[in-house]
């Protein structure tokens, strides 16, 4: 017997509630991580329309075939 089925209790209600406890666990964790995805994916879009105002600033400062421009 390893370890962790050592520490795991005999009772079949405790064994439940582990595995009820557990799958409420999962579900928060994914729901957790598809707040996360949207948000990445709308801060990702803020910086992609900040990026476009960027270079477009710097065109109209720079002009189009500047140097100075990054990129």
């Amino acid at each position: 017997m390893t370890s962790a089925s050592a520490a795991l209790p005999d009772d079949v209600e405790a064994l439940q509630a582990l595995v009820i406890a557990m799958a409420e666990r999962a579900a928060l964790l994914e729901e957790r991580n598809a707040h996360l995805e949207q948000s990445n994916r709308n801060a990702e879009e803020r910086i992609a329309r900040l990026m476009g105002i960027i270079k477009m600033l710097e065109r109209s400062r720079f002009g189009r075939r500047s140097e100075k421009l990054g990129g």
